[in-house]
C-alpha cells in the first residue's frame, strides 16, 4: 500500500555503516549534549526538542505451568506454588533471596539474587536443580518454550545495587542441565527472544549479540552487531529477531540494522523520532515532537517493517520550496506531474494548501499530523488497535487517543503531568501514571486545593470507548499492579504501593487500590502485610496478592464480587483465615 509522505518535515535519506559508540547517558567521549541552547540535544540536532522520558510500567504476570502458578517469596527463600483449581498452596525451597520467577509449561526458573544461582523447577514433580550464575545477577528471562533462561547484572533496574563489583559484559545461559557464560557487549541492558524462541537478542551498550539458542553448548564469545555511532536512546527488535530499529543522538532520523548481515541503514529524516513503538509484528509507530519546527504540528508515522524503511532509504532528498520563487512559478506551466514529484493519482483534497508540491508517495509509510502539538511519547495497546499519545516534558496534561485502524484522533485532558502509561491486552483502557511536585502536603491543604493535587501521587483511568478519564490520588508511587481483562468486557486494576528502595515501611504501603475501568468505581483497602507480588488466576477468576510474613501469606480476591480469603502460614500448611 502507498501512503502520502509530507516533505515539509524535511525528510532526507541516506545509508551508512559505522562503528558503535553506544553509551547510556553522557560520557567523556560523547559531545552530544554540548549545545548551550538546549542541553538535551546534540550539536547536530538543532531542531530536536528535549527527549521524552517515560516511566516503563508493566502489569505483573506470574509464571504459570498447567494449573500451577509459581510466585517468589523472599521471606521464606522459597517459591509458593498455587493450585489454580483448589487454590491450595505449597512451598518449594530454592536459593537465598529469590526475586524473579519465569518459565513455561516445560520449566520454571527462579533467580536467587542472594546466592547468585538459578533454580530450575520441574512443574510436574516440583523437583529442583540449582546452577551457579554470574556474580550479582539481578535479572532473568526465559525463552517462549521454557527450555532456556538467561541471567545477568542489569544496571538499569531501579533496584540495582551499583556498589561493588559486577560483570557488565557477560550473561549466563541456563539450560535444562547446565549453565554457561557468554561474553557479549559491555553493559547488558536487556535480553529478548524472537517470537519462535530460535534467537536470543542480547542488547548492550555496544550493540546486539544475536544467538541461535540451540547452538550454545559451552562458554562462548558472541560479539555484538553495531548499531552505529552515538548514544542510542531506544532500540526495538522485530518478532523474527532479524531487524533492529531505533534512534540515537547525532542522527536526525532513525536507523535499521539487519542482524543477520550487520548492514546498517541510517535514515536522515530531518528530525529524530521522540518515541518508537510496535503496533504489531509488521508495523511501527514513530512519534515526532515537532513543536520547535517553525510552528509545524507534531506528527506520527505508521511504518511497515522492513518495507517502509527500505522505501524511505531509496528516496531522493526532499528539497523545501524556495520562498523567493515568486513569479518564477509562471514559467512552470508545462511541468508534468512527474516533474513535480507527486503522484498524479493521489487524492490531494485533504492536503494543506501550502504543501501541495511537497508530497511524495512512499510504499509502506503513512504520516499524520497530530491535532495537539507538543506531544512526543506514545503507548500502544498490546492489541495494536489504539495508542495514547502524550508528553512527559514539563507538566503537559493534554493527550490524544489514536485509533490505529481508522486514524481517528480524540483529545484528552488530565489533571496532572504524565510519567507513563500502560494499556490492557484488548486495548479498551489505559492506566496513566502521573508525576508530582516533590513538596510535602501541608495540614491546611485539602484535595480541592490545586497544590494538594500537584503534590500527590496519582493515576488516571482512561476508558477508550468514551474517551473518558478519572483521576485517582494515591499515597505513594505505584509499586506492583495487575489487570483483569476478559472478553466479556470486565476490566479491573489491582495496584499496590510497597516501599521503594531505602524508603521506611509505613502502614499506607499495605494499601491495595481496586478500580473498575468500565465504571471508574474505585476502592482502597489495607492488606494484612506489605505486598510482595500479585497476579491473576484466570481459571478461577481470582487475583492473588502475596505479602511479607514469616510463614507466608497469600490473599485471593474474586474479580466478580470482590470477596476475599487470606491464607496465612502456608509454609506450615495452615488453613484459610
Amino acid at each position: 500500500m502507498k501512503w502520502m509522505l509530507i516533505g515539509a518535515l524535511g525528510l532526507t535519506l541516506a545509508c551508512a555503516g559505522s562503528d558503535a559508540d553506544f553509551k547510556d547517558g553522557s560520557s567523556d567521549n560523547d559531545n552530544s549534549f554540548n549545545n548551550p541552547n538546549n542541553p538535551n540535544q546534540g550539536p547536530n540536532e538543532p531542531n530536536n526538542p528535549p527527549p521524552e522520558e517515560e516511566d516503563e510500567f508493566e502489569f505483573s504476570s506470574p509464571a504459570v505451568a498447567g494449573d500451577r502458578i509459581f510466585v517468589a517469596n523472599e521471606t521464606l527463600n522459597a517459591v509458593a506454588v498455587i493450585d489454580s483449581e483448589s487454590l491450595r498452596i505449597s512451598s518449594v525451597p530454592v536459593g537465598f533471596k529469590p526475586t524473579v520467577v519465569a518459565g513455561a509449561e516445560s520449566n520454571i526458573f527462579v533467580l536467587n539474587e542472594g546466592s547468585s544461582t538459578v533454580t530450575r523447577i520441574d512443574p510436574e514433580t516440583l523437583k529442583t536443580q540449582t546452577f551457579s550464575v554470574m556474580r550479582r545477577a539481578n535479572d532473568l528471562v526465559v525463552s517462549p518454550d521454557g527450555s532456556t533462561a538467561f541471567s545477568w547484572f542489569n544496571a538499569t533496574k531501579p533496584a540495582a545495587n551499583l556498589s561493588g563489583q559486577a560483570d557488565l559484559s557477560a550473561v549466563s545461559i541456563i539450560t535444562a542441565d547446565a549453565s554457561y557464560q557468554l561474553a557479549v557487549g559491555f553493559d547488558v541492558r536487556e535480553v529478548r527472544f524472537s517470537e519462535n524462541g530460535e534467537f536470543a537478542l542480547i542488547i548492550s551498550a555496544d550493540g546486539i549479540s544475536r544467538i541461535r539458542v540451540t547452538d550454545i553448548t559451552g562458554d562462548a564469545i558472541v560479539p555484538p552487531v553495531s548499531l552505529g555511532s552515538g548514544e542510542v536512546r531506544e532500540v526495538l527488535v522485530d518478532a523474527t529477531g532479524r531487524w533492529a530499529l531505533g534512534r540515537r543522538v547525532g542522527l536526525n532520523g532513525m536507523f535499521m540494522v539487519d542482524l543477520e548481515t550487520g548492514e546498517l541503514t541510517d535514515l536522515e529524516l530531518g528530525l529524530t523520532p521522540s518515541d518508537l513503538d510496535w503496533v504489531d509484528a509488521n508495523r511501527l509507530l514513530a512519534t515526532f515532537r515537532n513543536d520547535s519546527l517553525g510552528g509545524l504540528n507534531s506528527t506520527a508515522a505508521l511504518i511497515a517493517i522492513p518495507e517502509g524503511i527500505q522505501a524511505l532509504a531509496e528516496l531522493e532528498p526532499v528539497i523545501p520550496p524556495d520562498p523567493d520563487m515568486g513569479s518564477d512559478m509562471d514559467d512552470m506551466g508545462d511541468m508534468t506531474d512527474m516533474d513535480m514529484g507527486t503522484d498524479p493519482d493521489a487524492d490531494m483534497a485533504d492536503m494543506p494548501a501550502d504543501m501541495g508540491m511537497m508530497v511524495q508517495v512512499v510504499e509502506g509509510v503513512e504520516v499524520l499530523d497530530l491535532e495537539i502539538d507538543g506531544l512526543g511519547a506514545a503507548e500502544v495497546a498490546p492489541a495494536g488497535n489504539h495508542a495514547l499519545i502524550f508528553s512527559t516534558i514539563g507538566s503537559e496534561r493534554r493527550a490524544i487517543l489514536l485509533d490505529l485502524d481508522t486514524l481517528e484522533q480524540r483529545p484528552l485532558a488530565f489533571e496532572k503531568g504524565v510519567r507513563g502509561a500502560v494499556a490492557d491486552s484488548f486495548g479498551r483502557t489505559f492506566v496513566v501514571i502521573h508525576d508530582r511536585v516533590n513538596e510535602p502536603i501541608l495540614p491546611s491543604m485539602t484535595p480541592l486545593d490545586p497544590e494538594y493535587i500537584e503534590r500527590s501521587w496519582a493515576v488516571s483511568l482512561v476508558n477508550v470507548a468514551g474517551a473518558d478519564n478519572r483521576l485517582v490520588l494515591t499515597s505513594h508511587y505505584p509499586d506492583l499492579a495487575t489487570l483483569w481483562s476478559d472478553e466479556e468486557g470486565l476490566v479491573k486494576l489491582y495496584m499496590t504501593f510497597g516501599p521503594q528502595d531505602g524508603e521506611p515501611v509505613l502502614e499506607t504501603h499495605q494499601d491495595l487500590l481496586v478500580a473498575n475501568l468500565e465504571t471508574f468505581a474505585t476502592s482502597t483497602t489495607r492488606l494484612a502485610g506489605v505486598p510482595e507480588g500479585l497476579g491473576v488466576v484466570s481459571s478461577e477468576r481470582q487475583v492473588f496478592i502475596s505479602q511479607r510474613h514469616p510463614q507466608g501469606r497469600m490473599t485471593f480476591i474474586d474479580v466478580d464480587d470482590e470477596s476475599r480469603q487470606t491464607v496465612t502460614g502456608y509454609q506450615l500448611n495452615a488453613g484459610i483465615d
